[in-house]
C-alpha cells in the first residue's frame, strides 16, 4: 500500500508522528513505532495500561505536556522563540535519534531528501572556508517512503502559507504583499539555507578578490533549520498569543540581492488546516484526507451514550469552520474549492453527515473543483478526495472487550481515562494519558483495516488485511447476520 502513496502532506500537530515516521532510520522498527494492531475483541483494560513500549510512537504521546514545556522554556529564555520547537522535538523527535543535542557539543543536523542529495550538497560546497559540511550534517528519510511535504505559515496576522519539504522550502504562490519592503513569494531555496542572510558581495566577502555576489553564507549552528524548527514551525498553533513560535530571516529567491528581514512562522492552520493545498499545487489527481480536532459533526445534544445519533439536525447548520473556509475563504486566504452558491459545500456536508448516522466509520468520497488561484499557486482542475473524520464509531466500540464502553461520552472531572470527548481530544488543552491515546490509535487502526475494501477500490490496490478479526469474519450459512441495529449501522429513534 506504502508504494501507492506519492505524497504525504502534514499540517499542525499532524506533523508529530509524521515527521518521525518519514526520517526513521532504516535500522528502525516500523512495526515497533506504529504499535500493534487488535480487534476491538482484543482490547482490554490490561492491554491499554500497559507499560509504555519503547519506540511505539503512540505512548510518545501521551508523554508530555508540550504547552507546558514551551512556555516554560520562554519564561526561562533557555530555547527563546525555538522554545515551543525545542519542547516538540523532546517529545517526539529525541527518541527516534532525530532531535538535536547541546551541552558540551552541539549538534544541529540539516535534512535532506536523502544520502544522494546530502553527498551533493556537501560536494557543491567544499572548501569554502574552514567549517566544510559533512554528510554526517545531515538526515534524511527512510527509504521507500512517500515524498513529504510540511504546512506552515508565514507572518502573523497577514499569514501566507509556507511549505517546506526535504529538497525545498519557501513561499509557493504569488503574494501582492510586501512586509519590510520585501514582497512575499518568489520560489524555494534548500532547506539548509533557511534562516541564511541574503547573497550579496557586501555581505559576503572572503577576500581572495572572488565574486561573492550569489553566494550564500550558512546561518551558525544556533540557527540552523533542523528537524526541530521544522516540527515545532508548523504545529506553534500558540505562536500567536505566545511568543513561542521562532523567528526566521527570509528574502525573495526571486529578487536574491534584494532586502531580507525575520519574521514570525507559525502554524499550518492559520492558512490552512488540512494538508490538501500542497497537492492541490501539484494537481494529485487524488487524496485521502483525516479531518481530526476537537469538533465532532455532532454535538452532544445529539448524541447517545451508545454513540449513535438522537435525530437527523445535529451540527449540519454548524459546520466545521476550518473545514468550511476551504469553500469560502476567510480574511485574507481565498477559498481553494469552487462553490457555486455554497451547494458544493451543502451537499458534501449533508453526504457526511448522513455517514455519520450509520454508525461505522466516517467516510466520504466526492470530487471536488480546485480554483485558479495565484494565492495558492493552484490550476483548475478536479480533485477526487476520500474525506475520513475523527468521530465515534458504534459498531467498533460494541465489539469492545475494554470497561472503556461505559465511559463513552460520560462527563468526567478530568484523568487518565476521561473519555467524555473520545476521540475528538484537544492536545493544546490536555495531557493524553496512554488510556486515552492508545485507543485512539486502536479506533483508527480498524477504521483503516475495517474499510480496506473501500479504500484500495479508492487507491486502486489490495490491501492485505494484516491481522484478520473473527468478529469480522462473515457468518456462515447456519448462522444468521447480525441486524443493522445490533451493528450499529443505522441511527436509533
Amino acid at each position: 500500500m506504502i508504494s501507492k502513496i506519492g505524497y504525504i502532506s502534514a499540517v499542525s500537530g499532524g506533523t508529530w508522528p509524521t515527521i518521525p515516521y518519514i526520517f526513521l532510520h532504516d535500522n528502525g522498527d516500523d512495526d515497533a513505532f506504529l504499535g500493534p494492531y487488535l480487534c476491538p475483541s482484543e482490547i482490554t483494560d490490561a492491554k491499554l495500561d500497559a507499560d509504555a513500549a519503547d519506540q511505539a510512537f503512540v505512548d510518545r504521546l501521551a508523554d508530555g505536556p508540550v504547552y507546558k514545556e514551551a512556555l516554560k522554556g520562554w519564561v526561562t529564555t533557555t530555547h527563546g522563540n525555538k522554545s515551543f520547537s525545542q519542547a516538540v522535538s523532546e517529545a517526539y523527535l529525541e527518541d527516534y535519534g532525530l532531535g538535536n543535542t547541546y551541552g558540551e557539543s552541539v549538534k544541529r543536523r540539516f535534512f535532506t531528501q536523502s544520502e544522494e542529495t546530502a553527498a551533493a550538497i556537501v560536494d557543491r560546497n567544499s572548501g569554502l572556508n574552514d567549517h566544510d559540511l559533512d554528510i554526517n550534517d545531515f538526515v534524511w528519510p527512510r527509504s521507500n517512503r512517500p515524498f513529504l511535504i510540511v504546512g506552515g505559515s508565514f507572518g502573523h496576522w497577514y499569514s501566507v502559507p509556507f511549505e517546506a519539504t526535504p529538497l525545498y522550502c519557501g513561499l509557493p504562490g504569488h503574494h501582492d504583499v510586501k512586509k519590510k519592503g520585501i514582497v512575499l513569494g518568489g520560489g524555494y531555496i534548500q532547506p539548509h539555507a533557511v534562516d541564511s542572510d541574503a547573497p550579496g558581495p557586501k555581505r559576503h566577502d572572503c577576500g581572495d578578490g572572488g565574486d561573492y555576489s550569489t553566494v550564500v553564507e550558512l546561518p551558525s549552528v544556533w540557527r540552523h533549520f533542523t528537524l526541530t524548527e521544522l516540527i515545532g514551525l508548523s504545529s506553534a498553533a500558540p505562536g500567536k498569543t505566545v511568543p513561542s513560535a521562532p523567528y526566521l530571516r527570509y528574502w525573495n529567491p526571486a529578487e536574491p540581492k534584494g532586502r531580507q528581514g525575520r519574521f514570525i512562522y507559525g502554524d499550518g492552520g492559520w492558512t490552512e488546516n488540512y494538508g490538501i493545498a500542497p497537492l492541490c499545487r501539484r494537481q494529485v489527481p487524488k487524496i485521502i484526507a483525516v479531518v481530526g480536532g476537537k469538533r465532532p459533526i455532532y454535538s452532544a445534544e445529539f448524541v447517545n451514550p451508545d454513540g449513535t445519533i438522537n435525530g437527523t439536525i445535529g451540527n449540519a447548520d454548524k459546520p466545521m469552520k476550518a473545514l468550511q473556509r476551504l469553500w469560502t475563504g476567510r480574511e485574507q486566504v481565498p477559498p481553494l474549492f469552487k462553490d457555486d452558491i455554497g451547494q458544493d459545500w451543502r451537499a458534501f456536508w449533508a453526504e457526511v453527515c448522513a455517514e455519520r448516522l450509520k454508525g461505522g466509520a466516517t467516510m466520504v468520497r466526492r470530487s471536488h473543483q480546485v480554483r485558479t488561484c495565484r494565492w495558492w499557486g493552484t490550476r483548475e482542475y478536479t480533485v477526487d478526495i476520500l474525506w475520513i473524520f475523527n468521530e465515534r464509531a458504534p459498531a467498533w466500540e460494541k465489539k469492545l472487550a475494554s470497561t472503556a464502553t461505559a465511559e463513552f461520552g460520560v462527563p468526567k472531572n478530568g484523568g487518565p481515562k476521561d473519555l467524555e470527548k473520545f476521540p475528538n481530544f484537544h492536545t493544546g488543552e490536555i495531557d493524553l494519558s496512554p488510556w486515552q491515546a492508545r485507543l485512539a490509535t486502536h479506533l483508527w487502526s480498524w477504521i483503516v483495516v475495517s474499510n480496506k475494501a473501500r479504500i484500495g477500490e479508492f487507491m486502486d490496490v489490495q490491501i492485505q488485511d494484516p491481522h484478520p478479526c473473527p468478529e469480522d469474519d462473515p457468518p456462515t450459512a447456519d448462522e444468521p447476520a447480525p441486524a443493522e441495529d445490533d451493528v450499529g449501522d443505522t441511527p436509533k429513534e
